[in-house]
């Protein structure tokens, strides 16, 4: 009898063994879902979401996150010469009431490098804050 309980005993080992032994169904067998693709399209309606948004901040008087907004809308490398300029424009705009005159003058010279047909109209130089003409 102490055989037979012993041989069961190896027996079930055996067997638990065996079963550990087994390869589980592996998670990794399932493809990873496709990660969302990103087009140009894409991203040219962002910086131009980024841009409307930076210039409604602007105009609210919210000049710190209209900068963030204007500046995102440019990283994206995807708006036109002419939006490019508007932005900077708007940057200038925040840095020119936010007293950094500096930074104001610079946004001014890049918005005129990148699309120079760029223009000021008076109603724009007075809400710069500078009513400079120059």
């Amino acid at each position: 009898m102490k055989k037979t309980f012993a041989h069961r005993i190896i027996l079930a080992a055996a067997a638990l063994a065996a079963a550990a032994c087994q390869q589980l169904p592996s998670l990794e067998s399932k493809p990873a879902p496709a990660a969302p693709q990103i087009t140009e399209a894409m991203l040219r309606e962002r910086a131009q979401e980024q841009l409307a948004a930076g210039v409604k901040q602007y105009e609210t008087g919210d000049y710190e996150n209209a900068v963030k907004s204007l500046t995102a809308s440019l990283e994206h490398g995807m708006l036109t010469k002419q939006e490019q300029a508007r932005a900077r424009k708007y940057i200038a705009f925040s840095h020119c009431v936010s007293q950094r005159e500096l930074q104001c003058r610079d946004e001014f010279r890049k918005a005129f490098e990148i699309y120079p047909e760029f223009a000021l109209t008076a109603r724009s130089r007075k809400a710069s804050g500078t009513g400079r003409t120059r």
